[in-house]
């Protein structure tokens, strides 16, 4: 894992060059200092070619895998298809990353629970895409619950 603390920049890899890592995150990690898009790993290759323009400096790669054996990344962003989601996030805590998993966290309660202890034995960060965790109108809602 490189070492983020010392060069200030966090080393990024991405997987999966869909719709939702078109339109958020890659416009959003373009804009973020300190963040680089280190890698990209998409298999289709039309969702490849159209993640070139937006992370031009990213290494690219057809399968997730390959992207998980760089060994310069800090922390990877899960945007595959739901069934991939608890392999591939296992992997990335086993290799010590950070990693963010969009919704949802697992297809079955077992890979939610498997997905969670890797994160617990990894003791890096690990979060979920939740679209409004942090929208005003949520987090009224869950004061109000909390209030009773």
């Amino acid at each position: 894992m490189n070492s983020a603390a010392d060069s200030r920049t966090l080393r990024v890899g991405l997987l999966g060059c869909g719709r939702i890592a078109r339109l958020s995150h890659l416009p959003l990690l373009a804009r973020l200092p300190g963040i680089e898009l280190a890698a990209i790993a998409e298999p289709d290759p039309g969702n490849r070619e159209a993640c070139r323009s937006l992370a031009p400096g990213a290494k690219r790669f057809e399968h997730y895998q390959e992207l998980l054996a760089e060994r310069s990344l800090d922390a990877v962003i899960i945007c595959l298809p739901p069934a991939l989601h608890a392999e591939a996030a296992i992997a990335g805590f086993e290799r010590g990353l950070h990693v963010y998993l969009e919704k949802p966290l697992a297809t079955s309660l077992e890979d939610g629970r498997r997905i969670v202890r890797a994160w617990r034995h990894a003791g890096t960060t690990g979060w979920i895409g939740f679209n409004f965790r942090f929208h005003p109108l949520a987090v009224e809602l869950r004061a109000a619950l909390a209030r009773g």
